[in-house]
């Protein structure tokens, strides 16, 4: 999310408080999935617009096809996972990472029960 919204706020430049008259206009790919839930925040509470910037949210179900709006011209920015944006970097699409959204160590989880005799990830050893 820092690197979304820095990018953002270069966007606008450093104007100190001030809004342009004609703010700048960002079509934003952004996934509807929780880790870009900053960026449908700051959009909800004007804080893009509040620095001059008049972002245009295109929602889609995960980052890939954000970053295929992106790489497809349909977006300016795009939100998405370091997979698909490594494999378009591979594939010579000339892209750059302005920062990370998100960095959790419980972002993936393993759901087990406790009836099975599973309450620690240790006991998953030999279950089926």
């Amino acid at each position: 999310m820092a690197g979304v919204l820095a990018a953002l706020a270069v966007l606008a430049g450093c104007r100190g408080g001030r809004v342009q008259e004609a703010p700048e206009k960002v079509r934003l790919a952004v996934a509807q999935l929780p880790h870009a839930a900053l960026v449908h925040v700051a959009a909800a509470e004007g804080y893009f617009a509040s620095e001059g910037i008049d972002v245009t949210l295109l929602r889609y179900p995960f980052g890939k096809p954000a970053l295929d709006a992106l790489t497809g011209g349909r977006a300016d920015l795009a939100t998405c996972a370091e997979t698909p944006f490594v494999l378009a970097v591979l594939q010579g699409r000339g892209l750059a990472w302005l920062g990370t959204i998100e960095t959790s160590t419980e972002n993936t989880v393993l759901v087990a029960r406790v009836d099975a005799g599973i309450a620690r990830a240790a006991e998953i050893a030999g279950k089926r």
